[in-house]
């Protein structure tokens, strides 16, 4: 069966990033256009159906629900840091530690997307990005109470010499 939505089609085609597909019909002088997300999310979508999904256990979902909301324009800081979550989660570390920058360029998510960034560097070997990261955070207020020295996301660090400076600098965890 033919879906009612392809009947009558004349034209199809998809965007260049996949996200969208165009569905054309002409019928004499009258022409239509019909244009299909096709990213999952559905209008109206907002970030916390996106941190939902997430702490619901279905980071798929929420990724999805991440990348739509980042797609808005200037989507708030927490998108950035939703999307990283999900994406550092899966092991894409690098395009995660991107969007914890992104967050960390909102004051309020300094240290949180500083710090997030600085895992998500270590963990894909990006060592410099990693401590440059690091020490923002720690500036921003991870400190003593925060166990940051023994994050298993910071482990790639810890045999180089600018850990035992970080170290020394910020004190001794906890």
């Amino acid at each position: 069966p033919v879906s009612p939505l392809l009947q009558g089609c004349n034209g199809l085609a998809v965007s260049a990033d996949g996200r969208q597909l165009y569905l054309g019909s002409q019928a004499g002088a009258e022409r239509c256009l019909v244009k299909v997300d096709l990213d999952g999310a559905p209008p109206g979508t907002r970030p916390q159906d996106a941190w939902g999904a997430l702490q619901g256990g279905d980071p798929r979902r929420a990724e999805v629900l991440f990348r739509h909301l980042s797609q808005e324009p200037s989507p708030p800081a927490g998108v950035w840091f939703g999307l990283g979550s999900t994406l550092h989660a899966r092991g894409a570390h690098a395009e995660a530690a991107t969007h914890f920058e992104r967050a960390a360029a909102d004051p309020a998510f300094v240290r949180d997307g500083s710090y997030n960034a600085a895992c998500a560097h270590a963990r894909g070997g990006q060592l410099d990005a990693a401590f440059r990261c690091l020490e923002a955070a720690l500036r921003a207020g991870v400190d003593e109470r925060h166990p940051w020295q023994a994050d298993d996301d910071l482990a790639a660090l810890r045999d180089d010499p600018r850990w035992a400076a970080l170290v020394q600098r910020h004190g001794q965890s906890g």
